[in-house]
């Protein structure tokens, strides 16, 4: 995920959706590649939003507070219609 966020951003992106839909499981050491990537393109002056995460994953976020801070989106589309972007999420 790290890859594809600098990718990303390297391309000159400034609106990122991380679509967790195929995640089924998430450790803290997700949850920090997470938080890192929302700090790097924030740092780089864009915004980030999560789509699909579901279950367990969601409940993570939830159990550390994260979803406070990051905005989730039930999937891909509702999450590029939110940053008023289309396009492939990361």
């Amino acid at each position: 995920m790290e890859a594809a966020v600098q990718k990303a951003l390297g391309s000159g992106a400034k609106k990122i959706v991380i679509d967790l839909e195929q995640v089924t499981y998430i450790d803290s050491t997700g949850i920090g590649i997470v938080a890192f990537c929302f700090g790097k393109i924030s740092k780089e002056g864009g915004t980030a939003v999560v789509s699909g995460a579901q279950g367990l994953v969601l409940e993570v976020f939830r159990i550390t507070r994260l979803d406070s801070i990051i905005k989730f989106f039930p999937d891909a589309d509702a999450a590029c219609a939110s940053l008023g972007a289309a396009g492939q999420s990361a």
